[in-house]
C-alpha cells in the first residue's frame, strides 16, 4: 500500500520537499508519495485530525504551525518536548502521532530514512549562492561552506 506523507504550512507552495522526497522515494524504492498541503492556523486541528484519519505516515511543518502542532500531536520527542514545538511528525503506532525536532536521528524506522538518505540526495536539489564564490547545502542545521574554484 502506498504511504502517504507531507508538508503542512501557510504558504508552502515554495517549498522543496515535494520534490525532494519523491527523488528519494524513488532511489530507494519506496512505494510513497509527498504532498504540499497549505493549510491556515484556523483549519490546522481539522487537518492534523484528517491526516489521523487517512493513515497519513508522516508529515514535516512549517512556521508558522511548529508551536501549534506541539498541543496537536499525542506525543513529543526529545528536543521537541523541551522547546514546544515541532518539525515533524512520525507514527511510530498508529494512529499516535509523535511530535519531533531538530535534524538530529531518532531509533524510529520512519526517521531513519526521513533523515541521512534525503538529506544527501537533496543535495544537488538544494544548492544556493551564500557570498562570493560560495554555496552551502540548504539542507539540514548546519549548512557546509566552501570555496567554489575560480573560473
Amino acid at each position: 500500500m502506498r504511504r502517504f506523507y507531507c508538508v503542512l504550512g501557510d504558504p508552502v507552495a515554495h517549498s522543496r520537499s515535494p520534490a525532494i522526497h519523491a527523488r528519494a522515494f524513488a532511489r530507494l524504492g519506496l512505494d510513497a508519495v509527498f504532498a504540499p498541503c497549505r493549510v491556515t492556523a484556523a483549519e490546522l486541528p481539522a487537518a492534523v485530525s484528517g491526516l489521523r484519519s487517512l493513515g497519513c505516515a508522516g508529515f514535516n511543518v512549517t512556521v508558522p504551525h511548529k508551536t501549534a502542532v506541539a498541543g496537536l500531536v499525542d506525543r513529543l520527542e526529545g528536543d521537541a518536548a523541551r522547546i514546544a514545538a515541532v518539525s515533524w511528525v512520525t507514527t511510530p503506532i498508529r494512529p499516535a502521532f509523535c511530535g519531533h525536532s531538530g535534524s538530529t536521528g531518532s531509533t524510529l524506522p520512519e526517521r531513519r530514512w526521513w533523515s541521512a538518505p534525503v538529506d544527501r540526495l537533496a543535495r544537488p536539489l538544494s544548492r544556493s549562492r551564500v557570498g562570493p564564490r560560495q554555496w552551502r547545502s540548504s539542507t539540514g542545521r548546519r549548512p557546509e561552506r566552501r570555496s567554489l574554484p575560480e573560473r
